[in-house]
């Protein structure tokens, strides 16, 4: 019995050694991949972007140009005309 209690405990921690050696290497990757993100973060393109699209901020001289989102008198006759078709026309007029 001894014999074969101590080949099961070496399979097991053959086992548990393999599984650490797996989660290492995912450890691994996602420190090399954090690495890099670290890098694009630090970079002063990166900083500038983040603060013109986040924090609407510009350079001196330049001028900040918003732009609404609510549709042009166009978009809303077509709109209105949809609004009035039954739903299955509408329907129809999204897909074709």
């Amino acid at each position: 019995m001894s014999l074969l209690g101590s080949i099961y405990q070496l399979w097991h921690k053959q086992d548990v050694l393999s599984q650490a050696a797996q989660q290492l290497s995912r450890v691994k990757k996602e420190n090399n991949q954090l690495q890099k993100q670290l890098k694009m973060v630090a970079t002063k393109q990166f900083i500038e972007e983040q603060a013109r699209d986040n924090l609407f901020l510009a350079k001196p001289g330049e001028h900040e140009v918003i732009i609404s989102e609510s549709p042009s008198g166009k978009n809303q006759s077509a709109q209105k005309k949809i609004k009035e078709l039954p739903n299955w026309q509408q329907w129809i007029a999204i897909f074709f």
